[in-house]
């Protein structure tokens, strides 16, 4: 279990949220890049959501404003998803036709 902690304004470490980290044959989750990618995407989207519901809440952006953002999240992650088969074939065929 990863846990996520941030800074709040008087300087208390806050827990944020927590996420699972796959573990393999029985043994402790070891540190590789997509985990490590997926940490910090999880840590932007969380500011995007945050600042923009503090700009609508303070009136700079329309009301509104937050949710359209998350339904842009929403659909570039379900593109992502519909992306993945593709480029699993590609990569495949790449790696099949490749002398080395």
């Amino acid at each position: 279990m990863t846990t996520i902690y941030l800074r709040n304004f008087i300087g208390t470490w806050v827990q944020v949220f927590q996420f699972v980290i796959a573990v393999h044959n029985n043994r402790l989750p070891e540190f590789d890049k997509v985990h490590y990618e997926l940490t910090v995407a999880i840590l932007e989207i969380f500011w995007c959501g945050c600042l923009t519901q503090m700009k609508e809440n303070r009136q700079a952006y329309y009301s509104g404003t937050t949710d359209i953002f998350r339904q842009i999240l929403i659909d570039t992650l379900d593109a992502g998803k519909r992306y993945a088969p593709m480029e699993e074939t590609s990569s495949k065929l790449t790696n099949k036709n490749s002398k080395f």
